[in-house]
Order: structure tokens, then C-alpha cells, then sequence
């Protein structure tokens, strides 16, 4: 990891590829799917699509719906933002007057769909720009990297317009960039690992998961909100009990991880008749809140 010189050679060979070519800004519709087997970017694609699903990522009332925080990164000329989002309209088919946003045309979808591209593991021409741009900002070639942040930009927003950063403001422009670009794609995870271990730009943030809850007893839904802060041992995924089994005579052990206690359960210290007044944690703020691929809160 952090191998600059070979990852911006790498990049590069991918770029000057005959096969595979950066979707122009035309690919992005508001009514058309943007990630299926004719795009010219994509160069493989292998395993299901949990988002093909008309049912899933609804923004409905019990269903997951796209962050805010991820919806407003996209200003109103950058067509991935209605190509790939939507507000959420009722059984009606009316526009609900609410911030709910739903997952639209990222992806081909339908109910009785075979999708074509997976939503976990796809390589397409888009990476090769970003992680190029990624590497020639680590080697402080800021110049090579701020154009070519600027010419994948063109094929994003209409009218933009070339913009200049460098140093770490460069390093969080490719950065947004690219959690736009790859959303919803299995991406975010792994980049903040890579970000909070980044040698000269780390970049840490406390993820928050609101999710719902059915059964455990109770006959209704309620919420439960977890909390994943930096350096959490749960950055580091435990090992599957088959192959720490393997090891008949206990020398493979899992990494080791806390007991996640959702903040509603979390017990205080304050005495009980002040708990009504503050005894449990504050929310978090719903806007900001952010899961490891970013996109289901």
C-alpha cells in the first residue's frame, strides 16, 4: 500500500487502454441506467447485485435510504446527481414532501432483472482516472494531477468550469471524487481504512448507523444506533470460524473486537432522576451520519 510511482504506472496503462474509454457526461440520463453491459468504461464485472432490486433502497418508511451528507456533495449541474438519485414518491406515486432520497439509475433495475453488473466488484475505467489523480497528488505532482481532476470533471458537470487546488486540498477534492463516482460500488470501506493509514494525508471520522429493528421480542420497530469510532478494533474484519478451526491445536486466533453496544442501551452515570434531562447520549446529528460504503444512511 501507499506505492505512488507504481499505482499512477498502473493508472495510466489503463487510461491508454483501446478497449475501454471514460463514459462521457451524455451516458448520465435521468431516466436511463447508467451501469450496465453496454457502458464503453466498464472493464470487468463479477457477482450479484443486491441494488437491482426495485424493492431495496426505497427510501421509504423501514427501508435504507441514501445519505444526505452523499446527496449534497453533488451540485445541481452534475448529472450523476439525478442519474443515479431520486426523491422518494409514495404508493400514489405522489412526491413525499421529505429529505428521503432513493437509489435511482446507477444500476439496471427491475424486481425479475438479471443484472449485469455486480455492486461489489467492478473495475471500470473511472477507478484508472481517480487512482491516478490519487497517486500524482501523493507524489506532490499537483499540476498533472489537478488536470486530470479537471478534465474527468467535464465529464461529469455541465458547465464546469477548471478549478485549482493543491497539497491536502487537492488530496480531498480527488477524495470526494471519488466517493462520488464509486458510490455504491464497495468502495467507501476500504478507502477510509486506506485514508486512516495514509502516511502524509490520514483522514479519520466517526461512522454512525442508525438501522431498524424487528423481533427480539417486541411485536414492533424501533431503532438502534451504533457508533464505529477511529482505531476501532472493528476496522480489521474477524477471521471465519472455519479457518481459525483449522488450527486444531489453537495457535490461529480472530482479531480481537468490543462488544458493540447501541447508544440507546448504553447505560449512564447520572443519577436516574436526570435521565429524562440527558442521561443517555445525544444522537447524532441525522445529516451527518455515515456508514463504511456511505451510502445506506
Amino acid at each position: 500500500m501507499q506505492k505512488w510511482d507504481l499505482a499512477e504506472q498502473k493508472a495510466k496503462a489503463v487510461m491508454e487502454s483501446e478497449n475501454f474509454y471514460l463514459a462521457p457526461i451524455s451516458s448520465f440520463q435521468s431516466d436511463v441506467p447508467f451501469l450496465t453491459d453496454e457502458n464503453q468504461e466498464v472493464i470487468f464485472s463479477q457477482g450479484s447485485n443486491n441494488l437491482s432490486c426495485l424493492t431495496t433502497f426505497t427510501a421509504r418508511p423501514g427501508d435504507f435510504c441514501v445519505t444526505k451528507e452523499l446527496y449534497d456533495l453533488f451540485s445541481d449541474n452534475d448529472r450523476r446527481k439525478s442519474c443515479f438519485f431520486a426523491t422518494y414518491y409514495n404508493d400514489e406515486g405522489s412526491v413525499v414532501d421529505n429529505d428521503s432520497i432513493q437509489l435511482a439509475y446507477k444500476y439496471e433495475r427491475g424486481n425479475s432483472l438479471r443484472a449485469h453488473i455486480s455492486d461489489c466488484f467492478t473495475l471500470r475505467m473511472s477507478e484508472a482516472w481517480l487512482n491516478r489523480a490519487e497517486a500524482l497528488a501523493m507524489l506532490h505532482r499537483d499540476g498533472e494531477a489537478m488536470n486530470l481532476l479537471n478534465e474527468f470533471r467535464k465529464q461529469r458537470i455541465d458547465g464546469y468550469v477548471d478549478l485549482a487546488y493543491t497539497g491536502n486540498e487537492l488530496v480531498d477534492e480527488i477524495r470526494t471524487e471519488r466517493r462520488k463516482e464509486l458510490c455504491f460500488e464497495g468502495h467507501r470501506w476500504f478507502d477510509l481504512r486506506r485514508y486512516a493509514a495514509n502516511a502524509e494525508y490520514p483522514y479519520t471520522k466517526t461512522l454512525v448507523h442508525a438501522y431498524n429493528v424487528v423481533g427480539d421480542g417486541v411485536g414492533y420497530m424501533y431503532t438502534r444506533t451504533l457508533v464505529l469510532p477511529p482505531g476501532d478494533k472493528s476496522y480489521t474484519f474477524a477471521l471465519p470460524k472455519s479457518v481459525v478451526n483449522f488450527f486444531e491445536d489453537g495457535s490461529l486466533t480472530t482479531n480481537p473486537r468490543d462488544v458493540r453496544t447501541p447508544l440507546e442501551d448504553q447505560e449512564t452515570d447520572e443519577p436516574e432522576e436526570e435521565e429524562g434531562e440527558g442521561g443517555f447520549p445525544e444522537t447524532p446529528n441525522p445529516d451527518e451520519p455515515e456508514e463504511g460504503n456511505d451510502e445506506a444512511n
